[in-house]
């Protein structure tokens, strides 16, 4: 399909453009020309602004999160300096996790809001490149114009929409560090009731709910795209499985530790 420039011409219809089998006059939407992409897979602009807004908000989170970690960690490292060897080793190991879990997401961050978006000039650029193909009759098929045609359709779609490093800093990070929490309190919970029930329970209900966390970060990996998750029945039943039992067992926890 060809299209021209026209008085009325607007460049936004560019996105809603079909396009024509190469064998047949009937239209499809079924491919970009730029190859095997769906015409599904780009994100309409309120799913967009949202998924944009969440992930920025939750990297907000984890950096003031960290900052109030590295606070109590300090405090920690001046208010008890006699511990034993093991304990100071438990706390500061647990610390540089979180510090990594925090790097890998700043990684994250970085390459979906400053590398993974074009700037006006570049998106100006490539606009004023695309009319002027367009007017000159040229397909939306054709090898180069095609594959500029997707780039300026999908990149920002594509970046902020793939999974990066996420499979690793949410659901894998969290769900280990959450485990040696509380394999932690089901030790000190059972120094002081003595209860070895109470103890296999947090320890059992923490083992499930740390096996769904890795479940849920490996199907996130293999899945590649963070919204084909809400349409994945494993994914999603094994992120409320990992957060369910998770809850719980925090639950089962504080009660017991402020009972005890």
């Amino acid at each position: 399909m060809s299209v021209h420039h026209g008085a009325g011409f607007d460049p936004s219809a560019l996105a809603h453009i079909s396009y024509l089998d190469s064998d047949s006059s009937n239209q499809t939407n079924q491919f970009h020309p730029c190859g095997n992409i769906k015409q599904s897979d780009p994100l309409d602009d309120a799913t967009l602004g949202g998924l944009a807004t969440s992930l920025l908000i939750g990297y907000l989170i984890n950096w003031g999160l960290l900052g109030l970690l590295t606070s109590q960690v300090y405090t920690y490292y001046m208010g008890f300096p006699n511990d034993r060897r093991r304990l100071k080793l438990f706390v500061y190991s647990l610390y540089l996790i979180e510090l990594a879990q925090t790097i890998m997401a700043t990684r994250d961050a970085i390459v979906v809001y400053a590398q993974g978006l074009m700037n006006s000039k570049d998106m100006m650029n490539l606009m004023k490149d695309l009319m002027g193909k367009a007017a000159n009759g040229t397909s939306l098929t054709d090898g180069a114009f095609g594959k500029d045609f997707c780039d300026f359709l999908l990149r920002k779609h594509l970046t902020i929409n793939d999974v990066h490093l996420l499979w690793l800093t949410v659901p894998v990070t969290a769900g280990i560090v959450g485990f040696i929490g509380q394999i932690f309190f089901a030790y000190r919970l059972w120094v002081l009731s003595e209860s070895v029930l109470l103890s296999a329970l947090i320890v059992s209900l923490g083992s499930l709910a740390t096996a769904s966390a890795l479940i849920c970060g490996g199907r996130m990996l293999f899945l590649k795209k963070i919204m084909d998750g809400i349409r994945d029945p494993l994914f999603l039943v094994s992120c409320g499985l990992w957060n369910g039992f998770a809850a719980l067992c925090d639950v089962i926890i504080a009660a017991c530790m402020s009972y005890y």
